[in-house]
């Protein structure tokens, strides 16, 4: 993808290890995104290790921890892109296709507002399906079910849910200016 047309947006709080992971993802999958990390005051050294080994990351450190809600809207704030790629600090991508999956998912319609991959967590070397409220309509629990069955189920269009969990999601930024 060249120029992307998205910003990545992470909320810190005391996550160093897990937020420069993150960020070696994202350098290593789109080296050109524009990237924001808003820290919400963290104790440790996430601020000076993102400012060390990612000088060219947009870094808003908060005097005071704002929450996670009000730090989510400060970085929206100050998105100039078609879309806003927020990210928890713990996740990790695996490859630049999850990019340009999410952007045809928000191209698909434009009565899509946000998209989200699905989610997988990594227990003792073996990943498996996160389950999150993402999958509380029939044809998404059908889908988690599937993959504890180790069955194949094979779907080439976006899952409508109800609501999509936060750790990783794009949304398309409705500018107003």
């Amino acid at each position: 993808m060249s120029s992307p047309s998205f910003t990545s947006l992470i909320v810190t709080y005391n996550s160093a290890a897990d937020v420069l992971n993150l960020l070696a993802d994202l350098y290593v999958h789109v080296p050109d995104n524009r990237i924001i990390v808003i820290d919400n005051a963290s104790m440790d050294e996430t601020v000076e290790a993102v400012q060390r080994q990612f000088p060219h990351v947009q870094l808003i450190r908060n005097v005071r921890n704002i929450g996670y809600a009000k730090a989510v809207n400060q970085g929206f704030a100050l998105c100039d892109t078609e879309y806003v790629f927020l990210l928890n600090p713990d996740i990790r991508i695996p490859s630049a296709q999850l990019f340009s999956e999410m952007e045809a998912c928000l191209r698909h319609s434009r009565r899509v507002a946000a998209a989200a991959p699905l989610q997988f967590k990594n227990d003792e070397q073996k990943n498996s399906l996160n389950l999150t409220w993402s999958y509380s309509t029939p044809t998404a629990f059908k889908l988690y079910i599937a993959f504890w069955l180790r069955r194949k189920w094979v779907f080439n269009t976006p899952i409508r849910v109800t609501l999509l969990n936060a750790g990783c999601s794009s949304a398309e930024l409705l500018l107003t200016r």
